[in-house]
């Protein structure tokens, strides 16, 4: 008896008796069957795909045990996909259901019919998250680590040192108040701590380097050696003086406009750069996307030229994370557009950075106050998570356990 993983998924007719129907036919060949929640992601599509393809997929995983070769649970596989009606229209076409193995033991396989381990599920969070709810300790044969080690979604926490912060005014303002409240998020499971000390919330004051720096100095000096620190800065004096403490990444809420602060990233080899779409910092309401285009589309066209400008500049591409700058210069309507369509931005070929935490966006379907949008956040956090995102920026870490 062979372990085996099987991802499933599912975008037409009733999605979820779909995966179930599925299920029980592949009790036929699998025993002990344990199958992970059911996860919601947006379709795949290929370039020039046509608009009504776009359908949310049900997705799932199961793992059982099977006497099967490889290549005959192929073959059964795909017969239970002709039997519930499965259509091939196309790459990434619609259907009823799709099944594909991702694991087969510790088999690995490259053949033109089957590869094992599948070779996009590293890539793909509406996989990998179903996988490592239920097989998190199987041992990838090709990486040689847990699927929990694989490609976790990391949490970063925000620590605003700021009076006017949009959701938390004041409240860590005090550079003590700021380190107790970092090490509670760090207790909670932050991966990252992401600390800024000027407010880019609508109509926020600007302040100086020397301002800047004044109310970060002691909050980072303090913590540094506990945490993976990021800072939230546009200035260049800032980012040299946080890299000289160790600081490991600058997030650049500045689309990348201060050339100066490039230069200081460009020379930190071992520095991450989070490049964030916006059109003004502070964020402006009154400067949007324009309606009649494509935001996504809109949003990719500037960034793949600032991505290999940065790359003209010192920035190597492995070191860039992008982020999609939900609320900087998009209307409620945009970013939540955004969030739906984040896995088009996988095409940029680096990490994607999301922070949606707690933002105005939200007022969509809710009017409570910034600071108890939680529940929402969660939700779209784990839409995220599912779509691959590598980087959320949230205010409740806690809530995020097991993302």
């Amino acid at each position: 008896m062979v372990k085996v993983a099987i991802g499933l998924g599912s975008n037409l007719g009733d999605r979820d008796a779909n995966l179930q129907r599925a299920t029980v036919l592949m009790q036929r060949f699998i025993r002990d069957i344990v199958v992970s929640s059911y996860y919601e992601a947006p379709a795949l599509l290929a370039d020039g795909a046509p608009k009504e393809w776009d359908i949310p997929f049900i997705n799932a995983a199961l793992t059982g045990k099977t006497e099967l070769t490889s290549q005959a649970l192929l073959q059964k596989l795909q017969q239970i996909e002709q039997e519930l009606g499965r259509e091939k229209l196309g790459l990434w076409s619609p259907r009823s259901i799709d099944l594909d193995i991702l694991l087969y033991g510790d088999e690995v396989l490259e053949s033109e019919s089957l590869t094992v381990p599948h070779a996009q599920m590293l890539e793909r969070g509406f996989v990998m998250r179903p996988l490592k709810e239920i097989a998190s300790d199987w041992v990838h044969p090709v990486m040689g680590k847990p699927l929990s080690q694989i490609l976790k979604t990391k949490i970063i926490g925000i620590v605003n040192v700021t009076p006017d912060s949009f959701s938390d005014a004041g409240t860590v303002f005090d550079p003590q108040a700021a380190i107790t409240h970092a090490r509670q998020l760090l207790a909670e499971g932050a991966d990252i701590l992401d600390i800024g000390a000027e407010s880019t919330r609508p109509n926020a004051e600007a302040i100086s380097p020397t301002q800047e720096w004044q109310r970060l100095e002691l909050v980072l000096t303090t913590l540094k050696g506990e945490a993976t620190i990021s800072v939230d800065t546009r200035h260049a004096e800032t980012a040299a003086k946080a890299f000289a403490l160790g600081v490991e990444m600058i997030n650049d809420v500045s689309a990348a406009s201060n050339e100066a602060l490039i230069e200081e990233v460009a020379k930190q080899p071992a520095a991450s750069y989070v490049l964030m779409h916006s059109l003004s910092v502070p964020a402006d309401p009154s400067r949007v996307v324009a309606d009649d285009l494509d935001v996504v589309a809109e949003v990719l066209k500037k960034k793949k030229k600032k991505i290999a400008w940065l790359q003209t500049k010192g920035v190597a591409k492995n070191r860039i994370i992008f982020d999609v700058g939900i609320g900087f210069g998009k209307t409620a309507q945009q970013s939540l557009e955004l969030i739906n369509r984040i896995a088009e931005f996988k095409v940029l070929g680096v990490p994607l950075y999301v922070g949606h935490s707690r933002k105005s966006f939200m007022t969509l379907f809710t009017d409570v106050p910034a600071r108890e949008r939680d529940e929402l956040t969660l939700k779209y956090s784990k839409q995220l998570a599912t779509s691959g995102v590598e980087y959320l920026r949230v205010h409740n870490v806690g809530i995020h356990h097991g993302i």
